[in-house]
């Protein structure tokens, strides 16, 4: 089980189109960097690794990434959870030349190198639940993502 002072959950609602993937990583980091959950170099390193290990998973009906870095980039454990009105490409896990339209961006800030697998179990979990993503792309406000998500994070943890 989850505490509530184990991970920060930020909700996004974006409703500009981003011009690519690098720019929807920028805004959605920057949203880490704004509260001092991760150091300065976080969103280079990000981007960096976006390039080489692509995080885009596709669903039947939507498709999230995930997009995460080395810990050494983090100062406290967070989440960004963005929810796009017009969809991003991003490249698909495991897919060489292949791309999605990534309608959820979770960006992950983990500290704890062991947290990292059982947070991602985790968000495959929720995001295998078609009704939860339902209700996540339906939320119209940021406090209310932030609250109907991380209650779906405690509940697969």
């Amino acid at each position: 089980m989850l505490n509530d002072n184990e991970i920060k959950i930020i909700g996004q609602r974006t409703e500009n189109k981003y011009k690519d993937t690098n720019e929807a990583l920028d805004f959605t980091a920057q949203l880490l960097l704004n509260e001092g959950l991760v150091k300065d170099s976080y969103i280079e390193a990000i981007k960096k690794r976006e390039k080489t290990f692509p995080t885009g998973l596709q669903f039947e009906n939507y498709a999230i990434a995930i997009p995460h870095t080395d810990s050494e980039h983090v100062n406290s454990e967070a989440m960004v959870i963005n929810i796009l009105e017009r969809p991003v490409k991003f490249g698909q896990m495991g897919a060489e030349d292949l791309y999605t339209d990534v309608n959820i961006i979770v960006m992950l800030a983990i500290k704890n190198k062991e947290k990292q697998v059982p947070y991602l179990k985790a968000l495959i979990e929720i995001f295998q639940d078609e009704e939860k993503v339902n209700m996540l792309l339906k939320c119209q406000n940021n406090d209310i993502i932030e609250k109907t998500f991380k209650n779906y994070i405690k509940e697969s943890m």
